[in-house]
């Protein structure tokens, strides 16, 4: 769920100049952690009727959800409690009661083109990556291959694609990445690779480059 963590501090960076509070779960530690070493107020709440709860102490004039599939009892009772309700990748019939749906991976089929805008021109990256503007000589032969899967990978993708590599017997460099969620201990020299090991990177688009 670092995706969505990420994606909060740089809509919020982006509304700096309005009163903005990140409101999540409190037992995601991980997301509070990262989360409360940002200037912006971070309120923490019990589930989503905790959410509610919080939601009716104030006045909201926008309220921006980043929680996959909502249902549509829960994005209608947010609406009763704010002007504005925008969704971030609902594939859920709540997305069908928003104001707007962003989706830069895929599009809800059953929400209106009219409230809905999707495709890669709508992802939202880090403001860290406006730093890079040139793209990067594309090579024919590859040299270096860059692996990551996220925050935590819950579904071992790094190990599984090292494991493909290795029985591939891949020469080049490798670099990997891995999330501050990533608790396993792994090497590349075990897979039989050569390269680089990555934790809790601070500056992602460096190496990505």
């Amino acid at each position: 769920g670092m995706g969505h963590v990420f994606r909060a501090l740089a809509i919020a960076q982006e509304l700096v100049q309005h009163k903005v509070t990140i409101v999540t779960d409190k037992n995601g530690t991980l997301a509070i952690d990262l989360l409360s070493q940002s200037p912006f107020e971070l309120v923490e709440v019990e589930g989503a009727q905790g959410f509610l709860d919080w939601l009716e102490t104030r006045e909201n004039d926008l309220v921006i959800l980043d929680q996959l599939d909502t249902s549509r009892s829960y994005v209608l009772a947010v609406k009763a409690r704010s002007k504005n309700v925008v969704t971030f990748e609902d594939l859920g019939e709540g997305a069908q009661e928003a104001d707007l749906v962003v989706s830069d991976l895929y599009k809800n089929l059953h929400v209106s083109d009219d409230t809905q805008i999707s495709g890669i021109s709508n992802a939202i990256l880090a403001p860290s990556f406006e730093t890079f503007i040139a793209p990067s000589i594309f090579k024919q032969k590859v040299e270096n291959i860059l692996l990551l899967f996220g925050g935590t990978d819950p579904s071992h993708l790094t190990e599984k694609a090292l494991q493909a590599l290795g029985q591939a017997k891949y020469k080049g460099n490798c670099t990997v990445v891995l999330g501050p969620g990533f608790e396993r201990n792994l090497t590349l020299e075990e897979y039989g690779l050569t390269g680089t090991l990555h934790r809790n990177l601070k500056y992602m688009p460096g190496v990505m480059r």
